[in-house]
């Protein structure tokens, strides 16, 4: 009886012990958003190279802006080469297209704008006509 009272008495101390030190905690977080005007981007100067005589190369030069929120970071991208077909078809050239002032921040004003620079070079045996084609230009917050 002696061995069962201090077993039981063992048992129930410990049993004490373990609550008293068992801790429920508990916290909050706060969640929060902010919503970024959208970004648009539009072709300010087409990139025009007017005529070009065969077996001669031409530059030309096109502009785009684009407009977001005031100071965000961004990324702009587009393609490195363009394909011009012929208004008739069975022709193309292709044009090499880079910038050396692409953005990657909007100004204060939520406005930046860039050049993107184009050269072309007509084979000596080159079909005659107007050729056409589009550069691709994308932009996203970073």
């Amino acid at each position: 009886m002696k061995k069962l009272l201090t077993l039981l008495s063992l048992t129930l101390s410990m049993t004490a012990f373990a609550s008293n030190y068992y801790n429920d905690a508990s916290t909050t977080m706060e969640v929060t958003a902010y919503v970024l005007q959208p970004l648009n981007i539009n072709a300010e100067t087409n990139m025009q190279f007017g005529s070009i005589v065969r077996a001669q190369n031409s530059t030309a030069t096109g502009k785009f802006k684009i407009t977001g929120e005031n100071g965000a970071k961004i990324k702009v991208e587009f393609s490195d080469k363009v394909n011009l077909n012929h208004e008739q078809g069975g022709a193309s050239m292709e044009v090499g297209v880079w910038s050396d002032n692409k953005p990657w921040q909007l100004d204060g004003n939520g406005v930046a704008e860039f050049t993107v620079n184009g050269n072309i070079q007509a084979a000596a045996d080159q079909k005659a006509g107007q050729y056409s084609g589009e550069l691709l230009a994308s932009v996203r917050y970073n």
